[in-house]
């Protein structure tokens, strides 16, 4: 495992114990509490089906 979105920082330390607990070597917890969504600025993407992310997570 790498990264893995968790809910908020209390799913993310949870992660981290479980995985020390059971030796699972590496893992990098993203709280989406914690993220900023990225804002698209590219000019001339009108029309194409491409949106900023839809729910406002930054995410596509």
């Amino acid at each position: 495992m790498q990264n893995l979105l968790v809910e908020d920082e209390q799913a993310g330390k949870a992660v981290l114990r479980l995985v020390k607990q059971r030796e699972g070597g590496r893992v990098t917890c993203l709280p989406l509490t914690a993220l900023r969504p990225a804002v698209l600025r590219e000019e001339g993407l009108e029309g194409s089906g491409i949106s900023g992310g839809g729910s406002g997570t930054g995410l596509l």
